[in-house]
């Protein structure tokens, strides 16, 4: 597997084929389009703008002013600049004043008072209905991604926003739900049921160091199933096998090469963290719908573009050079066996 190659090959690829990120830029878009709708479906986008500009106000504000205000009812002060001393006593005259008091530094709006006549059995369904859609929409976008760069890698074409089959898209939540199942439920099950015997067992002098010692060997245990199963994702799309072939030829493949995997495990999470350098396009993009004012709203429009562009590019070639290296692995392992 030559990693380096891998790296400079997707570089170039991406750099001659940018419409591979538009499935990833689908898949950021979506959660915010169904966040609107359902924030006007429940009623709460109002009272929510209402929270938002309240709080900007709330947090230029000095302590003194916003112990004032605190006195309206809806604000808790800030306690940056007080003594513990001071710090106890005004919290306990918010107290005998049924004024709401919180421990964190900044000030905070108490929005109960906002968002009370909000909640009902419906919002709530709607909120589990909207958070499960988005969570699918996004699901469907982000394997979509996989069978284009396959597509293009392979010289076909394919649609840039539907690339994966409906069968395809079935076959990936298996692979995540199997996956999910042996790397992590399996490990931690292990250990919980022995970390039950050993209360059990309490009677056994010192028997509970053990129990530190267990989480730490789960912990290693995922590891190397993460590493032994890191070529699952990229062996069900580019070979185009079921959720248990793929993950059967990764176990298969990785023996003898775990450095390696483990290289380009590392390799990889250093590529996606490098886009938290700015703020993420979720969060920010939320913000926008709360924003009202001109000069606020175009610094964040402004942050959010940039950080949606470096994202998608990001997320595209992390994916981009795993499948490169799958493929240069794959290719090796061809020509040593002839």
């Amino acid at each position: 597997m030559d990693i380096r190659k891998a790296f400079i090959d997707s570089f170039h690829h991406l750099n001659k084929h940018k419409f591979l990120v538009w499935p990833i830029l689908a898949l950021f878009l979506a959660p915010l389009f169904l966040g609107f709708i359902f924030l006007h479906v429940s009623g709460l986008y109002s009272p929510l703008v209402t929270v938002m500009q309240d709080a900007r106000v709330f947090e230029r504000l000095s302590d003194e002013e916003q112990l004032i205000y605190a006195q309206r009812g809806n604000y808790t002060p800030s306690f940056t600049n007080l003594n513990s001393f001071t710090r106890n006593i005004q919290q306990q005259e918010m107290r005998d004043a049924g004024l709401p008091v919180y421990m964190q530094d900044l000030g905070h709006l108490d929005i109960s008072s906002y968002l009370s006549d909000r909640v009902s059995l419906k919002n709530i369904l709607l909120l589990v209905f909207f958070v499960f859609l988005a969570l699918l929409v996004s699901n469907y976008f982000y394997c979509s991604s996989y069978a284009l760069l396959v597509a293009s890698l392979r010289k076909k074409t394919a649609p840039l926003f539907f690339a994966a089959t409906f069968q395809q898209f079935l076959g990936y939540l298996w692979l995540m739900i199997l996956g999910g199942l042996i790397i992590f439920f399996l490990p931690f099950a292990g250990a919980g049921i022995i970390i039950f015997l050993i209360t059990l067992l309490s009677f056994i002098p010192y028997i509970s160091i053990l129990i530190p010692l267990i989480i730490f060997a789960a912990i290693l245990v995922i590891i190397w199933l993460l590493l032994r199963f890191y070529f699952a994702l990229y062996i069900f799309f580019y070979n185009n096998v079921s959720a248990w072939s793929s993950i059967k030829k990764s176990y298969q493949i990785t023996q003898g090469n775990l450095k390696k995997t483990f290289l380009l495990g590392l390799i990889s999470f250093a590529i996606i963290m490098s886009s938290s350098l700015l703020p993420s396009p979720l969060e920010g993009g939320f913000k926008l719908l709360f924003i009202r004012d001109f000069l606020p709203l175009l610094f964040e429009l402004i942050l959010v573009i940039a950080s949606t562009i470096l994202t998608i590019f990001v997320y595209t070639f992390c994916s981009l050079f795993n499948l490169q290296a799958y493929r240069s692995f794959t290719e090796k392992h061809h020509q040593r066996r002839k």
